[in-house]
């Protein structure tokens, strides 16, 4: 068996959270060319967040990269996701990398926040481990827990951690073994 990661499945996936409006969610399952061009890498999906407390904010994620480790032992997933604030010199940003095993199971969990007009907001989370969770399901929680705790002084970006944790719900739902 090898380990994939299903970009369309990480779509629907992530469109069918609760809060989550994708923008063009039926055509390419909401991918398309960030700058025009065919190159898999500059392909993106955009979506609105809204949580419960009416906070809202847009957010883009990029097309995952992956490194399959040696005998399919494992697969590490990274991404970028941009916290749209008009324009790319304004926008915020979050690399998530996600460490998978050989049955496609998240075993660890890493997100690193840049707030773009205010470096002393940027926030690093540990890495989150399996051990750590107990389960593959409660990694995202714990990843959560530790953005969360950041207050960003912002409503748009106080959603930072609950899109973290959906695109790693989404993840974990694309992997497969």
């Amino acid at each position: 068996m090898s380990l994939t990661l299903d970009y369309n499945k990480f779509a629907t996936t992530l469109d069918s959270v609760s809060g989550v409006n994708m923008h063009s969610a039926k055509t390419n399952y909401g991918w398309f060319s960030w700058d025009g061009d065919n190159n898999p890498f500059c392909q993106v999906i955009e979506y609105e967040y809204k949580d419960s407390d009416g906070d809202q904010a847009q957010y883009r994620s990029w097309h995952m990269e992956t490194s399959l480790m040696k005998q399919n032992q494992g697969l590490i997933v990274s991404t970028k996701i941009d916290h749209i604030r008009g324009g790319v010199e304004k926008d915020d940003h979050i690399i998530l990398i996600c460490g998978f095993n050989a049955a496609g199971a998240l075993v660890v969990a890493q997100a690193s926040v840049q707030i773009t007009s205010d470096s002393d907001k940027n926030l690093t989370v540990a890495p989150v481990t399996l051990a750590m969770a107990g389960s593959s399901e409660k990694i995202d929680n714990l990843v959560y827990d530790q953005i969360a705790k950041k207050d960003f002084d912002n409503a748009g970006r106080n959603t930072i951690a609950a899109l973290v944790q959906a695109n790693i719900l989404a993840l974990r739902e694309a992997v497969t073994a």
